[in-house]
């Protein structure tokens, strides 16, 4: 059975991810009896590595160096922390790529420069909605969400016995 995975405390402040992206692992292989360019997918993951840094207190960065090094087994356990990717902030499982480093003090704060190996991108749309998009234009889908939105909210209710 699979260890529990730690959660990062919302007491502290997710980590800034450098530039709001991650970085897909390419898992694309071409072998030499290929030619040109064919290339296959090697595995069907999608491992992603995000470049992060933490500003903590003084108490927050002892407490991040104890959980880095005793409850992670000095980074390499996974564990659940939210990131803002994408402009979203969403809980992804994670573990540590590198041990994290204190690049800098100011004043009372840390700042913690670290890269994380992400076991996989979340809010992603699903693949049966992303082909339905290639077709269809989102602002084509506006009036009949509105409309959708009417029905529930609005019909619907006065439809029903008081």
């Amino acid at each position: 059975m699979a260890e529990k995975l730690l959660k990062f405390p919302s007491w502290i402040k997710p980590p800034v991810v450098d530039d709001y992206r991650v970085e897909p692992v390419d898992r694309r292989l071409k072998s030499e009896m290929e030619i040109g360019s064919v290339s296959r997918m090697e595995f069907d993951t999608d491992e992603t590595v995000a470049t992060c840094t933490l500003w903590l207190k003084s108490i927050q960065a002892k407490w991040f160096e104890g959980f880095e090094r005793d409850l992670t087994r000095q980074g390499t356990r996974w564990f659940i922390m939210p990131l803002w990717v994408g402009g979203e902030l969403l809980d992804h499982v994670v573990k540590f790529r590198e041990r994290p480093k204190l690049s800098q003090k100011t004043g009372e704060y840390c700042n913690y420069s670290f890269t994380l190996d992400v076991s996989r991108r979340e809010g992603l749309f699903p693949a049966d909605v992303t082909e339905f998009l290639i077709d269809v234009d989102p602002a084509e889908l506006s009036p009949l969400v509105e409309l959708l939105q009417t029905i529930v909210n609005v019909d619907w209710p006065r439809a029903l016995p008081r």
